[in-house]
């Protein structure tokens, strides 16, 4: 070396060698340690090694032997990648952060994004009139991918069973949980499963030109003295009652001799006249068996055989 106030850039400076406290000896750099252009543009240094910290490139150097020393970069170092996915590079991310590989300075970094709130709303769950949430009330159905996020439902009211449908309002009825006696309930024509469209049950006064065509009405129950004719009304639990002939009707006279009044008489029937209404009315009373005990044969200590 030699002897100078100052020392060159490509020059190592030592004290103490020469005649004064002030002068140094510059002695020429090794060539491995001069700078070049290119490695100082990644941000390095030329050296004969590299530290653990470091990453070393070949070839940017004035030797051979000599490496570039370049710093590695930091997994917190941001990324333009990472950033615009609106996340941060980390070595973890937290349980409510999403992670995604390639997008750091190193492989065993991550870009942590944070997952979407339940709560944030969507346009295709607003346009069911619902709104996106971890959890739906019971009067609420949960509709699946319909939010930012798989563990999150849009939950949607459940349809009131009283609201009118076009269907069960068609059969002139209304939707409700349950019927009256005086309804008759259909299904699957409501809003709900469980709701049915109860519609009234015709009225058994209604007229009915079959039945009016017997002289008769319609009626839940006929009278004693009325004939019950089915299927002639509006509804298959009225009867067309119409009034019984007049030798039909029952006469006092008759019923104690255990008869009734008829047009004609059974064979096995004993007719009586003048005992009913009508004049071509006889009581037909059942003729007696042989074997209907008598007092005189009893009296005889027999049997009639």
């Amino acid at each position: 070396g030699y002897c100078s106030n100052t020392c060159g850039p490509n020059e190592d400076a030592f004290f103490n060698l020469c005649s004064s406290s002030v002068c140094s000896c510059c002695v020429p750099k090794a060539l491995c340690s001069l700078p070049t252009t290119a490695c100082t543009l990644k941000g390095g240094y030329c050296s004969n090694t590299c530290g653990s910290n470091e990453n070393a490139f070949p070839n940017l150097c004035m030797s051979s032997n000599c490496s570039c020393c370049v710093t590695k970069p930091s997994c917190n170092t941001p990324t333009s990648a990472c950033t615009a996915k609106g996340g941060y590079c980390s070595n973890t991310c937290a349980v409510n952060e999403n992670t995604f590989y390639n997008l750091c300075n190193t492989k065993d970094c991550a870009c942590c994004v944070a997952k979407p709130s339940c709560n944030t709303p969507t346009s295709t769950c607003t346009a069911k009139g619902g709104y996106c949430s971890d959890t739906c009330t019971t009067n609420e159905n949960a509709l699946y991918n319909l939010c930012n996020s798989a563990n999150c439902s849009c939950c949607v009211k459940k349809p009131m069973c009283s609201l009118p449908t076009s269907a069960c309002t068609a059969k002139g009825g209304h939707c409700s949980n349950t019927c009256t006696i005086n309804e008759v309930p259909y299904y699957n024509l409501c809003n709900t499963i469980d709701c049915s469209c109860c519609v009234p049950k015709p009225s058994c006064s209604a007229p009915s030109n079959a039945c009016n065509a017997k002289g008769g009405y319609c009626s839940n129950t006929c009278g004693p003295n009325e004939d019950a004719f089915f299927n002639l009304c509006s509804s298959s639990v009225c009867s067309c009652c119409v009034p019984k002939a007049l030798c039909s009707l029952p006469t006092t006279a008759c019923t104690l001799k255990g008869g009734y009044c008829s047009n004609t008489c059974g064979s096995n029937e004993n007719a009586f006249p003048n005992l009913c209404m009508s004049s071509n009315c006889s009581c037909c009373v059942t003729k007696p068996s042989c074997n209907t005990p008598t007092s005189a044969c009893t009296a005889k200590g027999g049997y009639c055989s």
